[in-house]
């Protein structure tokens, strides 16, 4: 955005590094300076739930939307579906990441009761290799380097999320690749792989 928006005297863009999508919306309101923020569509939800800053919807407004980030749920052989995770161990990578986030809310109303940890996904896909954790959540756009990098166990494989009507909200439905993240969007048509769903980033 700094490259093709930033046009001095005009207009100044300065990019910061942060906390990630909770954190920008703190730091466009309190923070001195800030004028635009890019952060999730669910990061409403997020507020609204703990209560933390009141009356959220009124104190910003959505300009566009920008990319998709998909929810990811890869997990070892012996899990078949979502409801198999039940009171396992499951990677939400670290707190304040769009995974804990996200994922976080999806599964809650999806009424998925996993054990929840929160640990750095590069870590957590060897815990699971090692069979100390079930199943990984990660949420960003396809394709991505935590899975592409990966060499995989035989068996291990993606759940789709279910696009349901409790999630119709906030997000947006996707297409899941059950085998890989790395092969072309008309490879996975050609294929027919499952709905899944999606949070759009907005600025």
């Amino acid at each position: 955005m700094a490259k093709v928006l930033d046009d001095r005297p005009n207009l100044r863009v300065l990019p910061m590094v942060t906390y990630g999508a909770l954190g920008n919306v703190e730091d466009l309101l309190y923070l001195k300076g800030v004028d635009v923020a890019i952060t999730s569509a669910d990061v409403l939800e997020e507020y609204i739930r703990n209560g933390t800053l009141a009356n959220i919807k009124n104190r910003i407004r959505y300009i566009c939307s920008f990319y998709i980030n998909e929810v990811h749920v890869y997990v070892r052989p012996e899990i078949k579906t979502l409801e198999d995770l039940a009171g396992k161990k499951v990677s939400f990578n670290t707190v304040g990441s769009a995974a804990n986030l996200t994922g976080g809310i999806v599964f809650d109303r999806l009424h998925l009761n996993v054990e929840k940890v929160f640990i750095n996904n590069s870590v957590a896909l060897e815990k699971m290799r090692a069979g100390e954790i079930a199943g990984v959540v990660h949420v960003t756009g396809k394709p991505t380097d935590l899975f592409a990098k990966f060499k995989p166990e035989p068996g291990f494989h993606f759940l789709a999320v279910p696009y349901s009507r409790s999630l119709q909200d906030y997000y947006v439905p996707t297409e899941v690749d059950r085998e890989g993240l790395s092969q072309p969007d008309s490879a996975r048509r050609k294929r027919g792989d499952d709905r899944g769903a999606a949070s759009p980033g907005g600025l």
